[in-house]
């Protein structure tokens, strides 16, 4: 999937430019067009300029110009060349998405929704109207609005894998996450799109689906190494599949990729705490926590690495920052019980027992989650 996780054809206005032009300014529109065809939307650009100064009415060249100037990442100055082009023909449909597409990847989904909602209302069949508003609601964090828009042109348009990535994630956003994670995985396999199988990998690792969410991130690997996160979760499904050389392998990728993924450092030194690394387990650790004092999962791994190397007072003391931090977690009263009677703290350890006692029980009456 691209960026903008909805991928829109703009095609180049080549056809609109009056045979009664001037000859310098068609060819210079001539021109113009082809430097963005050969990919030279720098050359584009300043030739549109020039030939919107000899005459600046004429519509094409400001549009063009806008989609050289987003090819450029230069939004604010394609949006203004929209505007202008806007003016010219306050009713094209066109020039109002591309506004909002500028927009929307300008990162301002706030102005791009002004844009697309009139579009909408106005014509509620238009597909990359609502796959990108859709989109829109879901970046400013309304995924109920977003799935409410979407689903039902999902339900008409299933092939549409642009339409599937945007439905797929307002239901994971919105909670129903197998449903969700059944769709964004289609269109990763169908669209070869490591980033929708990385969304699908981590959903299913939620689920504690860990095989299945392996496969699609070794996948999501194969199509894209550079994809931000993939290794971090690929060692998480390594590490749910029993794997800890391969999770480890995937971890230290991961760190060398991002040295300030606590993540993917604390999940380090967890494997290597399995691996029975415990010098390994404990430089990542201290990284991790240098990274972030208040990472509960590093303080806890922490303490099961001072535990093995028989230093019981510093475990207590980490596990004890951690039940404060988090009084539901029962495996860390668990281990906090241990390491009182191993202190012969006996007094503690029973009380932290009657709490694992509590939470097993208010665990049982919840039920499956």
């Amino acid at each position: 999937m691209q960026s903008s996780k909805a991928s829109f054809c703009l095609a180049l206005f080549v056809a609109a430019v009056s045979a009664q032009s001037p000859p310098d300014t068609r060819q210079i529109f001539d021109e113009a067009v082809a430097a963005q065809q050969r990919g030279d939307p720098a050359t584009a650009v300043q030739d549109y300029r020039r030939l919107v100064k000899l005459s600046p009415d004429t519509l094409p060249a400001w549009i063009n110009m806008g989609i050289a100037l987003v090819q450029m990442q230069q939004f604010q100055e394609a949006i203004d060349a929209y505007q202008t082009a806007l003016a010219l023909d306050p009713a094209n449909k066109d020039v109002r998405f591309y506004i909002a597409l500028a927009y929307f990847k300008k990162g301002d989904s706030a102005s791009a929704v002004k844009q697309l909602d009139d579009l909408w209302k106005t014509d509620p069949s238009d597909l990359r109207v609502g796959i990108l508003l859709g989109d829109c609601y879901l970046r400013l964090g309304d995924s109920g609005r977003a799935l409410e828009l979407v689903a039902p042109l999902a339900a008409k348009a299933p092939d549409n894998l642009d339409l599937a990535w945007v439905y797929g994630s307002a239901l994971i956003a919105s909670g129903k996450l197998r449903e969700g994670a059944d769709v964004v995985e289609r269109v990763g396999k169908d669209g070869h799109a490591a980033d929708a199988l990385l969304l699908a990998g981590r959903t299913l690792l939620t689920l504690q689906l860990a095989e299945r969410a392996r496969a699609d991130l070794e996948a999501a690997v194969q199509l894209n190494p550079d994809l931000p996160g993939v290794y971090t979760q690929l060692g998480a499904a390594r590490e749910g599949n029993a794997d800890f050389k391969g999770a480890a392998e995937a971890n230290r990728k991961a760190v060398e990729q991002n040295p300030a993924d606590v993540e993917a450092v604390t999940n380090l030194g967890r494997v290597l705490y399995f691996e029975r690394d415990l010098a390994g387990a404990r430089t990542s650790l201290e990284h991790a926590l240098r990274l972030d004092p208040t990472s509960l999962k590093a303080r806890y791994a922490m303490a099961l690495v001072k535990r093995a190397n028989g230093d019981l007072a510093g475990a207590a003391t980490d596990l004890e920052a951690v039940v404060k931090a988090k009084p539901d977690w029962m495996q860390a009263h668990v281990e906090l019980a241990a390491v009182y009677f191993g202190l012969h703290r006996t007094e503690d350890g029973t009380k932290e027992r009657q709490i694992v006692d509590r939470l097993a029980d208010e665990e049982r009456k919840a039920g499956p989650q």
